[in-house]
């Protein structure tokens, strides 16, 4: 299933979509050992749930560390399979896997993941931040051939389940002049806690918005909310 995307080609991230394309775990799967983790090939319908019924292969393309707490540590995996088994001249379905490891049996279990088709989007970073006493996943993607981006934001609870984040696009329109919306989601800057971002009025083309927002951002419960709004026109 392909995304769905606005004006600007950026994904949607409305309730339906986020069912089938972002997943967090539901039904917490079976710890298994990381050799068996890395030999799995995500389809674009696997979930969590399901990752280990996956068929086999060498899918993996990397296999990182991003943190560590109360014994177990935090892994982001990255898979490539052919979106079509039978065809290797279509798109892959990449998939972007958190899983957590236990560090006194060496085992694993998956948290949450997301497919992007190679037709439509990369993968281009996956980092994590300490904002206070949590823990936030961040995963970058950028629609291809247009430059807008986006973040998947996702809470880690060691040894409990993760929390995608409320998308912070919605939140951040709001505070924009009336008669401005967004045509690319904004992005936040964890090193600062900012969110910054643009509006566009009706008649402004992709490439020309408005006006300019930066706003600091909190954590409040499973949204990043932006505070202390600040705003400028663009010179164009």
């Amino acid at each position: 299933m392909r995304a769905a995307y606005d004006r600007e080609g950026m994904r949607i991230q409305g309730f339906m979509l986020l069912l089938f394309v972002v997943h967090a775990n539901a039904a917490a799967p079976a710890r298994v050992a990381p050799a068996f983790a890395k030999t799995r090939c995500p389809a674009e319908t696997t979930t969590p749930a399901t990752l280990w019924e996956a068929r086999e292969g060498s899918c993996l393309q990397s296999w990182n560390v991003l943190d560590t707490a109360d014994g177990l540590s935090l892994i982001e995996a990255k898979y490539a399979a052919p979106a079509d088994p039978d065809d290797a001249s279509g798109p892959t379905v990449v998939t972007e896997v958190l899983f957590e490891l236990q560090d006194a049996t060496a085992l694993v279990r998956p948290l949450w993941l997301r497919h992007a088709l190679s037709d439509d989007e990369t993968f281009t970073a996956v980092s994590s931040h300490r904002v206070g006493a949590h823990r936030i996943v961040e995963i970058r993607a950028c629609l291809n051939g247009t430059g807008g981006c986006g973040q998947d934001l996702v809470l880690w609870n060691p040894g409990k389940d993760a929390l995608p984040l409320v998308p912070l696009r919605a939140a951040f329109e709001k505070e924009l002049p009336n008669g401005c919306t967004t045509l690319k989601a904004p992005l936040v800057n964890f090193r600062d806690m900012r969110v910054e971002g643009y509006g566009w009025r009706a008649g402004d083309s992709n490439s020309s918005p408005s006006v300019e927002m930066k706003c600091d951002v909190a954590l409040d419960g499973e949204a990043l909310v932006p505070r202390r709004c600040a705003w400028t026109y663009t010179s164009r």
